[in-house]
């Protein structure tokens, strides 16, 4: 049976986009800043109260997109261990129409910001001033464009699209271990755990992304085995667990905070927590309007909302964080709504349209040995038409 599309991951992924927006907006201001990239540092006011208390996980940005990382390659692997591996030939092609289309609409709005709004002054945090220079062509070309390059000098966010090309580049050769995934799924995510690990430590960001995804691959096998019920006191521990897991580098945990090893233990336990909130959506109800609205427009408002406010910037330098939030968190929502209506929507209907044209009936059968009444049948991709024994 094929995985059937769950709604509070949908939502999952709409919050967890908010919040990055959120974050950017603080960003702009230099005392949120500090807050972001000292997390011992000591903060005034208003900073204090919401970086040094719970309140910092409606602002955590980084930790928002390993949230993305870890859904990524939970949704992305459910159909391949369900057994429904699609050909090659629509998987590519499927898949790129739905990812690269909207970058390239992404980067001509940028581009067309940073031509309309130059920069007369540039004021606020280092963060914005360290953006608003206008990139070469070229390292927006070689980079930015196809997504195999870590460039990212138009459209910041794009970093993190460039380990998810990777990711689906590699993700047909599942196919060639998915009984080992499917039987060894607690081991696997506690390996790609210490890789994440290592990889931060060594400061590889292949080493600490990639293994994101591959824990939601994890994670996916582990729910093929054993589908989720429905709410339950389980899935809400699962979330506080989640949640306080991805407070691990905001420097009140009891440990020596700004060490390389509790840098990479920090993340690789904030990838652990942004596992448990994933496994918790599957068993939740998030089928408000309001959410889906959001998280059908996740990936829109992630692209385009860090141009906008670079431009809001560039137009009106402020540096002030309750500013950009009433201006530029409403009108981000508002050009990610056209944004999704003018281009990812149809290059999404373009993708589905490809995947009906393109036969794709090919299942990957579950490593099982069929019981003998069964031998009569044939299981979805044995090469046997279906038949029921005649003894039967």
């Amino acid at each position: 049976m094929r995985p059937q599309r769950l709604p509070a991951l949908d939502a999952l992924r709409g919050i967890a986009a908010l919040v990055v927006v959120v974050h950017h907006c603080l960003r702009v201001d230099p005392a949120f800043a500090r807050g972001f990239d000292l997390p011992g540092e000591p903060l005034p006011g208003v900073a204090r109260v919401v970086l040094r208390t719970p309140l910092h996980l409606l602002v955590a940005g980084p930790e928002a997109v390993f949230v993305f990382f870890v859904l990524s390659g939970f949704v992305l692997g459910r159909p391949w261990l369900a057994g429904y591996a699609p050909a090659l030939r629509d998987y590519y092609p499927r898949r790129l129409l739905r990812l690269l289309p909207p970058v390239w609409g992404a980067l001509l709005l940028a581009a067309a910001l940073y031509l309309l709004v130059p920069a007369a002054t540039v004021g606020g945090s280092a963060w914005v001033r360290g953006l608003q220079g206008l990139p070469p062509a070229r390292a927006v070309l070689v980079g930015d464009v196809p997504l195999l390059g870590v460039v990212t000098t138009l459209d910041p966010p794009l970093w993190s699209l460039h380990y998810e090309m990777l990711f689906l580049l590699l993700l047909p050769g599942l196919g060639a271990c998915l009984p080992a995934v499917r039987r060894l799924a607690g081991p696997l995510a506690g390996g790609c755990l210490l890789v994440i690990w290592f990889g931060r430590t060594a400061q590889l960001g292949t080493l600490t992304y990639l293994p994101m995804l591959a824990l939601g691959v994890a994670l996916a096998a582990r729910e093929t085995r054993v589908p989720a019920r429905p709410g339950g006191v389980r899935a809400l521990l699962l979330a506080a667990a989640g949640l306080l897991l991805l407070s691990a580098g905001w420097g009140w945990w009891p440990a020596p905070v700004g060490t390389i090893w509790w840098d990479g233990a920090s993340v690789a336990a904030q990838a652990a927590g942004a596992g448990c909130l994933v496994v918790a959506a599957c068993s939740l109800r998030a089928d408000r309007r309001w959410l889906q609205w959001l998280g059908r427009r996740s990936y829109s408002l992630y692209l385009v909302h860090v141009p906008l406010l670079l431009a809001a910037q560039r137009l009106a330098p402020t540096g002030n964080a309750a500013v950009s939030l009433l201006t530029v968190l409403p009108l981000s929502l508002l050009v990610a709504a056209a944004f999704h209506r003018a281009v990812e929507a149809p290059t999404a209907a373009l993708a589905r349209r490809w995947r009906r044209a393109v036969p794709v009936a090919v299942a990957v059968p579950a490593p099982r040995r069929p019981e003998p009444e069964e031998v009569g049948r044939r299981r979805p991709g044995w090469g046997a038409p279906d038949a029921v024994s005649r003894e039967r």
